[in-house]
């Protein structure tokens, strides 16, 4: 989530206690400021401060990807829900490929993801590799989470030659650095089942506890499997 976001849900934590802030978020939006624009998008789609209104939604969207094609990210995700717009997955792919190209991670991460899927459009692993490296190497807040794809990739040599050893680097910076939970499980499966690596039973429990959240205690272990290990 982006800074700007994070500020508008703290300024207005009751419902529409804070009219200013949309009507600041509006102005800028006007005045030719994109990132207010898919902002604005971002609360009209999920958030509580404003009423929901995908058509809204939809056009703020639209105006911020065509100030900045860097925001046309929120509007490829629409096209590819078909929230509030006629689906369309060419559409999306389009946006999401202008979006990368302008630097913006997430669509990069989305690239990634359908081209590993392969659900959307021809899959390719080749491609998939390329878009979560560039994620990877980002210093975006998704970062890790491309990382951890890529360390998929590694694991199951898919569009790279197999190496559990770049898994496990991909797996662990994602655990350790930015505490993915997913990130950290795989690292426990790793070192669990003994796949392509040494068994380390004490390894695996120490990467499942560090997956659980705090406040979910025994019930966490126990579905993370980390109970018999003791």
């Amino acid at each position: 989530m982006k800074i700007i976001q994070i500020i508008v849900l703290i300024l207005a934590i009751n419902l529409n206690a804070n009219p200013l802030v949309h009507n600041k978020l509006e102005k800028d939006c006007l005045d030719g400021m994109a990132e207010n624009c898919a902002d604005l998008a971002f609360e009209y789609e999920q958030s509580s401060i404003f009423t929901k209104d995908y058509n809204k939604t939809v056009y703020f969207y639209k105006k911020a990807c065509a100030l900045d094609a860097k925001e046309c990210g929120g509007l490829a995700k629409l096209y590819a829900s078909g929230k509030g717009i006629n689906r369309s997955i060419k559409k999306a792919f389009i946006l999401d490929t202008k979006a990368c190209k302008s630097g913006a991670m997430y669509s990069c991460l989305q690239l990634g993801i359908k081209y590993k899927d392969g659900k959307s459009i021809e899959q390719n692993y080749i491609k998939a590799v390329i878009f979560f490296q560039k994620v990877c190497d980002s210093n975006d807040t998704i970062k890790w989470t491309g990382c951890s794809y890529l360390g998929d990739m590694y694991k199951d040599g898919f569009g790279v030659s197999k190496d559990i050893s770049m898994a496990l680097k991909y797996f662990k910076g994602s655990c350790q650095k930015s505490k993915l939970p997913f990130s950290c499980i795989k690292l426990g499966d790793l070192y669990r089942k003994g796949d392509n690596v040494e068994k380390n039973i004490t390894k695996a429990s120490y990467f499942y506890t560090k997956a659980c959240p705090e406040n979910k205690g025994k019930q966490c272990n126990q579905y993370l499997f980390i109970t018999p290990f003791k």
